[in-house]
């Protein structure tokens, strides 16, 4: 499933690139990204990224089980 794949990534990223960052920032998406060198920072947005991709097939599931649409 999409979901798992994404958040596997995310854990794996987590741990290689990510461990600098404290577990907040990388929830809130709360930084500068200026600030980042460019590894961390595509590591980052990436990160981001299957976050967005995992929260919207949530909703999107949690609608069509509810019986709503989009």
């Amino acid at each position: 499933m999409i979901v798992r794949a994404c958040a596997a990534v995310r854990l794996r990223l987590r741990e290689r690139f990510l461990k600098q960052l404290p577990d907040e920032t990388l929830e809130t998406g709360d930084v500068e990204l200026e600030q980042l060198d460019e590894p961390l920072r595509k590591a980052f947005m990436c990160y981001l990224f299957l976050a967005t991709v995992q929260e919207l097939i949530i909703q999107h599931l949690d609608e069509s089980i509810l019986g709503r649409e989009v």
